[in-house]
């Protein structure tokens, strides 16, 4: 059976960074595709996303109308690139391959019931990656249990079966800290698969309140949300550091029915090999509804994890945590709906490349990291680990 073939190939599954330069082709906009198209793209040129999809076109048996549509549809996609040399400076036409539609992709993703929202309307890029990557998992995720009881192993608890989201069953215990300060400490359970290898983290959510014990509730993410609405807030580096701030939680009620100023506050607990950056440029309001931010965010090429992003037991001296911007996702227009989406990729070690639906031209490594313009914002950043 396929399932077998495709848990025997994912069983010992370990993210690769190798790189194979591809032969870019752009990608057709059948009306309001671009969403799906910048990140279909970006993906494409991620490496361990890209490797894991050629592993399983390599070492698995295809059956269309099987029971992984959207894994099909995904390995026939990068099936379409072939591996060439970089872009030279002045890029012929041949060396641009033909644009081909992705709507196999779509279609596979639509005809999931838990996707029925995605039906007919206005896409959002990011909200799109989430569905695509938790599609996968969600399927990685059944093919592994059904392996297990084709083997006659015993029943496993599904809990949802969706590590992507956190949606297992919590678990807890008691954490010492400091000057044996205990702590009540609370696990958001996450099954594995592929794609939390890639893509997933775990971060560390400390509530703390007057005359109670610290809680500790560890969760995972596929992706962090950075809030860029802050004066303060120029970099990324910024962004990330506010993310960590303690937050103070005005009328909080605490066990005994007291109300209480508490704090609540973000570390990050475990980080992927592959971090992918949301940059929150949509805040609503019941006066103006849904308002873009026009506001510039720097980012560069390598981005450096200062320690006070970790909890104190993760901040002993080591080498400092560093990733490599792999892709830019943008945002066209000044409104959610009606805008228009594009990527920046790179595509060899040197070389980055523009995609704007099935319009490619070669940039230059500077021009990357330029903060656009107000029509034209970062949303979306792909960085690998270091």
């Amino acid at each position: 059976p396929r399932f077998r073939s495709i848990a025997d190939t994912l069983a010992n599954f370990l993210p690769s960074f190798q790189r194979t330069t591809l032969q870019p082709r752009g990608l057709v906009n059948s009306g309001n595709m671009c969403f799906m198209n910048s990140i279909l793209q970006a993906l494409l040129f991620c490496p361990p996303f890209f490797n894991l999809l050629k592993k399983i076109e390599t070492h698995s048996t295809h059956s269309f109308n099987s029971s992984t549509p959207l894994t099909d549809s995904l390995v026939a996609f990068v099936n379409e690139f072939r591996e060439s040399k970089p872009l030279p400076i002045s890029t012929a036409a041949d060396e641009v391959g033909e644009p081909l539609s992705p709507e196999n992709v779509y279609n596979a993703l639509r005809s999931l019931k838990k996707f029925d929202s995605l039906r007919g309307r206005q896409e959002d890029a990011q909200e799109f990656m989430g569905f695509l990557l938790e599609g996968l998992h969600d399927e990685f995720m059944s093919v592994g249990r059904s392996q297990k009881s084709a083997n006659g192993a015993a029943a496993e608890a599904t809990n949802g079966g969706n590590g992507a989201t956190g949606a297992a069953t919590p678990y807890a215990w008691m954490e010492v800290g400091k000057k044996n300060r205990v702590s009540s400490t609370r696990t958001v359970a996450a099954n594995d698969s592929p794609i939390t290898q890639i893509f997933g983290g775990k971060q560390r959510s400390v509530l703390r309140c007057p005359g109670s014990k610290d809680s500790i509730t560890y969760e995972p993410f596929q992706s962090l949300l950075l809030d860029i609405s802050p004066p303060a807030v120029k970099t990324v580096e910024d962004a990330l550091n506010h993310l960590v701030q303690p937050e103070t939680l005005e009328g909080f009620t605490d066990p005994r029915g007291f109300t209480v100023q508490a704090t609540k506050q973000l570390q990050l607990e475990e980080l992927p090999p592959v971090l992918i950056l949301h940059i929150n440029r949509f805040v609503y309001t019941s006066a103006n509804g849904a308002q873009k931010l026009q506001k510039p965010l720097e980012y560069g090429h390598h981005l450096v994890l200062p320690s006070t992003l970790f909890p104190p037991h993760h901040r002993q001296p080591k080498k400092p945590i560093q990733y490599d911007l792999l892709a830019v996702v943008y945002h066209h227009g000044r409104h959610l709906t009606g805008g228009h989406y594009t990527c920046d990729i790179l595509q060899s070690k040197s070389q980055w490349l523009n995609i704007d639906d099935t319009a490619i031209k070669r940039i230059a490594h500077e021009t990357v990291i330029t903060q656009g313009s107000d029509d034209c914002l970062p949303y979306v950043l792909f960085y690998v680990r270091n």
